[in-house]
């Protein structure tokens, strides 16, 4: 910082003062020009940061995970929000993988659960976790319209990677199924957890109910049910996603005997 009385500048002669005028541009320049590198230096800090955030959390939390970061918060107070909510397994994977090489069933894992985080993710979704050879994501849908683009999307997303999980294990030569439950509820959401361990994710009963769907197991007569949705769900989906599932529903029970009404998806 410079501090310069206006009368010794004019006291100065007019070459002298062009001289102080043209060494002060200079400086502020060569300022500007570090304060410039730095800003992008740090933008692309932040984008690596971001990145490397992205693989471990949806984008909601890579945003609240930025915002603590810039503006020095400890939490994201939570928030409720209307979700729709995806808990798909690979029923069969882990008696496939008993005995093979840790690199091969990485690979085969991989190559079942990729098909599922694409659809997720280019119908809007957010992939919230995985947990072994499960799912979890969701959608928010903060209002009507957008919850019913959401269920609509989640739907379709679900029976496309269903197929495309079937073809890529036949391909694999690997015995493995896929199960993929959906409902829909409001859920809070934020960042959740203990200590210096947190998660940012959504929590709720539908999250719950959302699990039991995709554990039903039908009867062995039953055919198709790779996709099974709530009726909450089936309620708001269009026509033409309606006409790939059975028409009439199938009830079951949880342990503590609630009851849960699901359409099955027709293959």
């Amino acid at each position: 910082m410079w501090r310069i009385d206006r009368s010794t500048i004019d006291a100065l002669a007019g070459e002298t003062r062009a001289l102080w005028y043209e060494t002060v541009a200079r400086a502020l320049v060569a300022k500007l020009d570090e304060a410039s590198l730095q800003r992008a230096s740090q933008a692309r800090d932040l984008n690596r940061g971001d990145r490397a955030i992205a693989r471990l959390v949806c984008p909601e939390g890579v945003q609240a995970t930025s915002a603590i970061l810039l503006n020095g918060a400890e939490a994201i107070p939570p928030v409720k929000r209307m979700a729709v909510i995806w808990f798909s397994d690979l029923s069969g994977f882990s008696a496939h993988s008993e005995g093979r090489d840790a690199v091969e069933v990485g690979a085969t894992l991989r190559r079942l659960t990729d098909p599922q985080v694409e659809e997720i993710q280019r119908s809007n979704g957010q992939v919230d976790k995985h947990m072994g050879d499960a799912v979890m994501a969701f959608w928010l849908c903060p209002d009507a319209p957008r919850l019913s683009k959401g269920v609509a999307g989640a739907t379709r997303a679900a029976l496309e990677a269903a197929r495309r999980v079937q073809a890529a294990a036949a391909e694999a030569s690997a015995p493995v199924g896929i199960r993929i439950g959906l409902h829909l509820g409001e859920v809070s959401v934020g960042d959740f957890g203990g200590g210096d361990r947190i998660a940012f994710t959504i929590v709720g009963q539908p999250v719950n109910e959302a699990a039991r769907y995709e554990q039903f197991k039908p009867d062995t007569q039953q055919s198709g049910g790779r996709v099974r949705v709530s009726d909450a769900v089936f309620e708001l989906l269009p026509n033409d996603v309606r006409a790939s599932f059975l028409p009439s529903p199938v009830e079951f029970f949880d342990k503590h005997r609630k009851r849960f009404v699901a359409f099955l998806s027709s293959n």
